[in-house]
């Protein structure tokens, strides 16, 4: 379903984004029939190899990154619940900021601040503290639920 909206909107979309370049929509064709060249590697010859450099891995690997990405927070929506996979999105941003402290083809590396490590290291340490509250909650409920089993049997 949500792939048929997209596709549905991609038009709409289309026509919306060359205003937010300042890109005349008359370019717009030209704008993609370049992309696609680039992206299947033939780039044009007004281009250079560099503005390509990358392609078609680059996106593919965005895409399937971004893709296992979003599955893993919908089985963790499904699995953990709201209150986890909302935990566990606030370590995003500083993680991906971590991560990006390494020199990445096509990126580069970008520094580091101190705040972001101490922003995760809190985050990390909630989540560790939340894990191990629910798990704790586990094991009480089990030996409750087994307590009552007892004393129903001592009844009979």
């Amino acid at each position: 379903v949500g792939l048929v909206f997209s596709i549905l909107l991609l038009p709409l979309l289309a026509t919306a984004v060359p205003g937010l370049g300042n890109i005349p929509l008359t370019d717009l064709p030209s704008y993609i029939r370049n992309g696609w060249f680039c992206f299947t590697g033939q780039p044009d010859d007004d281009d250079d190899d560099s503005s390509c450099a990358g392609a078609p891995t680059a996106p593919l690997l965005y895409f399937g990154i971004n893709v296992t990405y979003n599955i893993c927070f919908l089985t963790l929506i499904k699995h953990g619940g709201a209150l986890l996979t909302f935990i566990t999105n606030t370590v995003t941003f500083p993680l991906s900021t971590i991560l990006f402290t390494i020199s990445w083809p096509l990126l580069g590396a970008s520094t580091l601040n101190v705040f972001v490590v101490l922003g995760l290291c809190v985050e990390l340490i909630g989540i560790v503290l939340y894990i191990n509250e629910r798990a704790t909650a586990t094991v009480v409920q089990q030996q409750q639920k087994a307590t009552n089993d007892d004393d129903v049997d001592d009844m009979e």
